[in-house]
């Protein structure tokens, strides 16, 4: 999970690759439950992609790289709504893209789950009750109390995301509604923590 807080930028200049192996991707936007933050985020997403020199589709079509979407942060998605699961096939696609799932979370959010998970962590041997989250199998907390002894709160929080959102590699963008000054600005510079999705 990457936990994403946006700045305004100028304008960036095109995409020169600095090393061989880098190339430009064609993805595509197919938003599920969305927020105000989210659309413009994906907006100014999009947009920094295209200044780079990708190719960015109005809808999922061949050849498809890379295939972000949204859900609800909290909120857990079957599996037959499941983009990763079902994008070859819902747009016919040649092959299964990487399916990247942007989430939103209020600072208030975020540190409300960092805090529950804190105090969860701390018990020994860990409470069930403590791990009850929407979506979840019953037996899913120990799972969540073993990667959060590995790695702490905010591991515990990528494991239930990634459960939740039926997606392994994802965006959680953590911030209040948009004012009316972020409405369209340039491309954002992401201030980007990341964390290894791998097992």
């Amino acid at each position: 999970m990457t936990a994403v807080q946006t700045q305004s930028h100028e304008t960036l200049q095109p995409f020169k690759p600095a090393h061989s192996w880098l190339r430009t991707v064609c993805l595509a936007y197919a938003p599920g439950p969305t927020t105000p933050l989210l659309d413009e985020f994906a907006h100014n997403l999009l947009e920094t992609f295209r200044q780079h020199g990708h190719t960015v589709y109005p809808e999922p079509q061949n050849p498809l790289d890379v295939l972000l979407t949204t859900a609800a942060f909290g909120e857990p998605i079957g599996w037959r709504k499941a983009v990763l699961a079902h994008a070859r096939r819902r747009w016919k696609l040649d092959h299964t893209p990487t399916v990247i799932t942007l989430l939103h979370a209020t600072p208030a959010q975020f540190q409300a789950y960092l805090k529950r998970f804190e105090a969860a962590l701390a018990k020994d041997p860990p409470d069930p009750a403590d791990y009850a989250f929407p979506g979840l199998q019953p037996k899913a907390y120990i799972t969540l109390a073993e990667q959060g002894q590995r790695g702490g709160p905010i591991l515990a929080l990528e494991r239930l995301v990634q459960s939740q959102a039926m997606c392994i590699r994802n965006i959680l963008v953590i911030g209040e509604e948009p004012s009316t000054w972020w409405a369209r600005t340039p491309a954002p510079t992401p201030a980007i923590h990341r964390r290894s999705t791998r097992t």
